[in-house]
């Protein structure tokens, strides 16, 4: 059995981002400290009348060695040690998805297992 930990990222108008994330970055490391396997985030378009920390910046986009090393920032920064890769976007042709999870699977996560 495995236990993961969702995230609350909205807050009240008015409150500091930048404390939340703080928090939410405490809250990480004391799940990681805990035993507990995942952290997670949800996503809401339609936060009010909350604001809400977005997950684009939680995005790892670029090459396979710029990828590479927002994952080793994120492990040692953030504690983080599960990563969910999406490869595909609207209106991405199948075969670009494809070409993606093969270039993921041997020049990200082949070379970060090493």
């Amino acid at each position: 059995m495995r236990f993961g930990l969702l995230l609350n990222t909205q807050f009240p108008q008015g409150e500091s981002a930048s404390q939340r994330l703080q928090g939410l970055l405490d809250q990480v490391r004391a799940a990681r400290d805990n035993g507990l396997d995942s952290v997670w985030v949800s996503q809401h378009y339609l936060a009010s009348p909350f604001q809400m920390l977005q997950q684009v910046s939680l995005l790892i986009l670029g090459t396979p060695d710029e990828c590479r090393a927002n994952i080793g920032r994120h492990t040692r920064l953030l504690g983080v040690h599960h990563f969910i890769f999406r490869v595909q976007w609207p209106g991405m042709p199948q075969e670009d998805a494809m070409k993606q999870i093969e270039l993921l699977g041997d020049d990200v996560v082949a070379c970060s297992k090493r």
